[in-house]
């Protein structure tokens, strides 16, 4: 019967967030708008002022433990900028009601076996609601830095076809328009962005500048500062971008071998820890079973 209720308030508390994820995520004139005010203290009622209190509340609990509104904004915009803050916001509070709820239920069976007292089994439903929000933030960390080592695989390969159609005698921005629309990845979207800029009016070294400064790549941030003072300077654009295409390979050769060490250490691990045990207790058993019988 005890196990039942907590599924049934698992289940329950897991159907609220989903409807309050979806209710959150409307674009309606009023979220648009409340966005910009603050409740008075006034006109509010009680509820509204106590619901904005915990949201700045949980604002700068979050803070306090590393998830900014600065940090949150940066590991986007690294991610490509397909989310904004607030849907971030909004998939963290989600996650933390599920972990809230999945220790709800673990409180639940802890207090029903009698293995805690019930003012202890609230440090569950706490720790589980604190656990499911670092969770979604370590998961926004680790998807940021797999983007960020797609965009250093595809670097050289875009970085070579800018160098040719420098080469070929196009302009740095039609070079790095023909690139944008002709590689399909993670740059293709960044020279995109850079020649959308441009073409709104923002200088060449300011967009390339922006799109250095929003990712966190150091064969990126070579090859535009390359490219900025090379034309800045009058120097010929496409020896230096051939330049910078070839350092781009080599980066790109050191980061695979600096993947393919970690890989050997993690390698190691089920050798030393599973396969070396079983051989050597395969080895001893013939062994010990003889001084036994014996």
């Amino acid at each position: 019967m005890s196990s039942g209720v907590a599924v049934g308030i698992a289940f329950a508390l897991g159907t609220i967030c989903l409807w309050w994820w979806y209710e959150a995520g409307r674009a309606t004139l009023m979220s648009r708008v409340s966005a910009y005010l603050s409740p008075s203290k006034k006109n509010a009622s009680f509820l509204t002022q106590l619901l904005y209190a915990a949201g700045e509340w949980a604002k700068s609990l979050l803070n306090s433990a590393g998830s900014t509104n600065q940090s949150v904004t940066r590991r986007l915009r690294q991610l490509g900028g397909r989310q904004t803050l607030a849907s971030f916001r909004r998939s963290q509070g989600l996650w933390a009601g599920c972990g809230a709820a999945l220790g709800m239920g673990v409180a639940i069976a802890a207090v029903t076996l009698r293995r805690v007292s019930i003012p202890f089994s609230i440090l569950f439903i706490a720790l589980g609601a604190i656990g499911g929000g670092l969770a979604r933030d370590r998961y926004l960390t680790s998807q940021a830095k797999n983007y960020q080592r797609l965009l250093n695989m595809q670097l050289p390969d875009a970085a070579e076809l800018l160098a040719l159609a420098v080469g070929a005698g196009e302009g740095l921005a039609a070079a790095l328009e023909r690139v944008a629309a002709s590689a399909s990845g993670i740059v293709g979207q960044e020279f995109g962005r850079a020649t959308r800029a441009v073409k709104a009016g923002l200088p060449m070294s300011r967009a390339l500048s922006q799109i250095s400064a929003a990712n966190d790549s150091q064969p990126l941030s070579r090859l535009v500062d390359a490219t900025i003072t090379a034309v800045e300077r009058g120097t010929p654009l496409a020896p230096v971008l051939r330049a910078q295409a070839a350092d781009c390979r080599a980066q790109s050769r050191k980061m695979l071998l600096e993947e393919g060490g970690k890989r050997e250490i993690a390698m190691l691990l089920p050798v030393v820890f599973v396969i070396l045990p079983q051989v050597v207790l395969f080895a001893l058993y013939p062994g010990l079973l003889a001084l036994r019988l014996e």
